[in-house]
């Protein structure tokens, strides 16, 4: 019976696997990677807070009111 089982358990990835090769792949908008799941448009966590951490640079230099560095 474990054979059986295991044959069983083998059809039943395959069959997974199936189905996730015919869903459309998502590319990250950070670093270019394809994905299936992934945080707002990225493929991970840190590729989001990476992107977001430039965002409020690049907004904090274009933005006058904001102090620079001093000489």
């Amino acid at each position: 019976m474990g054979i059986t089982r295991k044959i069983n358990e083998t059809i039943t990835i395959l069959l997974m696997n199936q189905k996730h090769m015919h869903v459309k792949l998502t590319r990250c908008t950070k670093c270019g990677k394809e994905y299936h799941e992934g945080v707002k448009n990225f493929c991970s966590n840190a590729c989001y807070e990476s992107d977001l951490q430039e965002r409020i640079k690049e907004s904090c230099n274009d933005d006058a009111t904001h102090t620079k560095k001093l000489s």
